[in-house]
């Protein structure tokens, strides 16, 4: 409610939601000592001076949201809707969060929009434990109100099969901090097991979801 009186115009609940989370500072554990357990509290212990200002925000159009629905099977792709708005998979919808199961290796697309007075320049870090983690571009270039896309590419680098290995994405102009939790479980590759054709000569082309 705080956030919604001090940006009554264009700031939504995703809006909200990407300001809290990304401006949040780690959690201590009794001893003093930081606690990086993502799985436990989320993105961390809510800041809500540095939340007016978080820098960059993750937006999410309604229609995105119709086309994560599309895209995980809650409303069926022949239908009008999906057939408009087109699909995508749960790990493109537009969070301030970044978390999947990956099949050896993945790409996370987010766009985010510069909240500033004036145009700055963002440098990007990220780091996942038991992965590879890079950002393309690693660095954004926003005038005021400019929005820009970026990918994080993970690559299993030791992580263990099953277990969640976790990490972040840290976007910074040298004041503002825009931190997001990564998260990221490996799993085996899953596909058909044999293929066949009836034609003596023939290519087969098996698809794979990652």
């Amino acid at each position: 409610a705080l956030l919604k009186q001090k940006h009554p115009t264009y700031w939504g609940p995703a809006s909200i939601k990407s300001a809290l989370m990304t401006s949040a500072g780690p959690v201590k554990l009794a001893d003093g000592t930081p606690d990086t357990a993502f799985v436990g509290y989320g993105a961390g212990h809510a800041n809500p001076n540095g939340s007016i200002d978080p820098g960059l925000l993750y937006p999410i159009d309604p229609s995105d949201y119709w086309r994560y629905l599309c895209g995980e099977g809650w409303l069926s792709a022949s239908s009008p809707t999906c057939q408009s708005v087109g699909s995508i998979e749960a790990s493109e919808l537009n969070l301030p969060t970044l978390s999947a199961d990956v099949a050896g290796l993945i790409t996370f697309r987010r766009t985010v929009r510069n909240l500033g007075n004036s145009a700055a320049t963002y440098h990007a870090s990220v780091a996942v434990d038991g992965f590879s983690a890079s950002v393309n571009p690693p660095s954004l270039t926003l005038e005021k109100g400019q929005k820009g896309r970026f990918e994080v590419h993970l690559a299993a680098n030791g992580a263990a099969l099953g277990s969640w290995n976790q990490g972040a994405l840290v976007w910074s102009d040298g004041t503002h901090q825009v931190r997001s939790p990564v998260m990221a479980r490996l799993v085996n590759m899953t596909g058909p097991t044999n293929l066949s054709s009836a034609l003596t000569s023939d290519k087969l082309r098996a698809t794979y979801r990652f």
